[in-house]
Formats: structure tokens, C-alpha cells, sequence
């Protein structure tokens, strides 16, 4: 518990100061579930509540947080489609399906590191929209799309996305008023748990079998083989912790590293509650090493 109150912490501080101007680096070694940055999010309306920053710094240090998420969203979705591309030509060989998708990732990551977070946001609602990509996340995800178009569009509005352009720009625009920023605090949660469950029905939220941000898991213990398959049991990274004694168990042909935490989503066709069978996974640190400028708030 004090372990991870020092990383809440120490993040905290991070984006505040990023957002205030100052050049700081940031630690890789806390893996950015969308868990995490939910906590961060309340923690930092928490901290506007008190009165204890301006509505710029809290508002930008949300931007800020808002922007390197979607930022890591367009370069996993990007990547993905190239690991779909190297899978069907080259059957059976996901080393190098990995670094195909890492690869795309870190082209990605660099044509876009500097993008506002509308045009982030625009990119990510393309990538949802294109129906070419409809055979890829059916082969890797079992489901149709990243997500409906219609239902990110609820949350992600020009209204919302607005706030922080004004924010950047405060000496040419009125800056938000405190109920706005509160508004933005709001809206920018209730993004973030549709990007966790992948549903704005809230009595299906805790199935957690279509989110749009991969889940984090943590290895826990493995068991013996049915028919070539290994049981693995993982601990899942959620908001609340509301799985975190309810752990996951993955079935795979695959051997993974029990030392490893790894970027998860469950296919659709074949996955129950608490049973995924050949869910999508890379690991987390891989797959990070390709965006190693977005955890510094480039």
C-alpha cells in the first residue's frame, strides 16, 4: 500500500509539474494502466476541489494526460493492424509479429508526438471508423471495431475537447470558468471508463471483455496443460480493484514470461467472464519502448 501511494504521488506531482513548465523526467517503471490514469484524473480534480491549484494547471495537467492516452491508443491500434498484416502471411511466428507491431508503433508514435489532443482525438475516430480494419480486430479481437463510433462520440465532443485549446490559449480566449472545469473533470472521467469497459451501459461495465484501452495483467501463478494449452492466472489491473481477487484465467498455447505485465484484450468469441482463451497479448515494457517520449508529456 505505501509502495503504490508513492507512485500515485509521485505521478501526481509529475503532471502538475509538466503542465506548470517545468522539464522534468519521468520514471519508466509504473506501467500506465487505464486504471491508473483514472486515479490520477480523480486525484487531480480532487486537488482542484481543495483549491489547491488554478483552474490552468489542473485543466492543462488533464489535457496533458488526456493527450498521452490517446496518444498510446492511435499507436496500439496502429500497431495492432501491422501485427495483423505480418499474421496472416507468415503463420505461427509471433516474435516477429510483436516487432512488426512495435515497429509500426514507434513510426506512428513519431509522426504524432506533437499533435493536439483534437487531432489525436480525430485520428483515434478514423482508426475506429475504417471498416478495412474490420478482418483484423475480428481475427485478433473477435469484435467488429475498436469501438462504436457513435458511443465514443457521446463523450469525446467538441465541447469537451474545446476546454483545453482555451486553456492553451488564454490570453487570446476567455479561459473556463470554474463550473467548466469541473464539467471538463467530469466528461473526461466518464471518457476514460468508456475507454476501460468499452460500454456506456453501466450494469454491463464490470464484464471487462471489450475494452478499448488493453487491459494490464499481472502473471500470478500457471497450472499444468489440457489438450496443449497452459492455464495461466492473472491479477487484472481495474479502476477499482473490483477484480483484484478474481483472477483472470488465460488459456493459451503460447508460453509467456511469469515475471512479464502485459497489454491484454480479450477476444470477444472466446472469452467468458473470467475465462479468455488466446486473448491478445504483448508485453508491456516492449511494447513501451517504442513510445518512450509520450511518458515525458512530449
Amino acid at each position: 500500500r505505501e509502495h503504490e501511494d508513492r507512485i500515485r504521488l509521485d505521478a501526481l506531482c509529475w503532471y502538475v509539474m509538466r503542465a506548470a513548465g517545468v522539464n522534468i523526467e519521468r520514471s519508466d517503471d509504473q506501467i500506465e494502466s487505464i486504471g491508473f490514469r483514472i486515479m490520477l484524473l480523480k486525484e487531480l480534480g480532487f486537488s482542484y476541489s481543495q483549491g489547491e491549484k488554478s483552474r490552468i494547471d489542473i485543466g492543462v495537467s488533464i489535457g496533458r494526460l488526456t493527450e498521452n492516452t490517446f496518444r498510446f491508443l492511435v499507436c496500439f491500434y496502429e500497431g495492432l493492424l501491422a501485427y495483423y498484416k505480418s499474421y496472416i502471411e507468415k503463420q505461427g511466428e509471433f516474435d516477429l509479429f510483436e516487432e512488426r507491431m512495435i515497429e509500426r508503433a514507434r513510426v506512428v508514435y513519431n509522426e504524432i508526438r506533437r499533435n493536439t489532443l483534437g487531432d489525436l482525438v480525430e485520428r483515434f475516430r478514423s482508426l475506429s471508423s475504417v471498416r478495412q480494419n474490420t478482418e483484423a480486430l475480428l481475427a485478433l479481437l473477435g469484435r467488429r471495431s475498436i469501438c462504436k463510433p457513435e458511443d465514443f462520440n457521446k463523450h469525446a465532443t467538441n465541447e469537451w475537447s474545446g476546454i483545453l485549446n482555451r486553456l492553451k490559449h488564454v490570453k487570446e480566449k476567455a479561459p473556463p470558468t470554474g463550473e467548466e472545469i469541473r464539467g471538463y473533470i467530469d466528461g473526461t472521467l466518464s471518457l476514460f471508463a468508456f475507454l476501460r469497459d468499452g460500454k456506456n451501459d453501466t450494469v454491463q461495465r464490470q464484464v471487462h471483455r471489450q475494452p478499448i484501452y488493453p487491459h494490464v495483467v499481472s502473471f500470478r501463478e500457471s497450472h499444468h496443460k489440457r489438450g496443449g494449452l497452459t492455464i495461466y492466472n492473472y491479477d487484472l489491473a481495474s479502476l477499482d480493484g473490483a477484480l483484484k481477487d478474481q483472477p483472470i484465467k488465460i488459456l493459451t498455447g503460447r508460453e509467456y514470461m511469469s515475471a512479464q505485465q502485459y497489454y491484454c484484450i480479450p477476444n470477444l468469441d472466446r472469452s467468458s467472464r473470467n475465462i479468455w482463451l488466446e486473448p491478445f497479448l504483448i508485453p508491456c515494457k516492449d511494447f513501451d519502448s517504442a513510445l518512450k517520449g509520450s511518458k515525458e508529456g512530449e
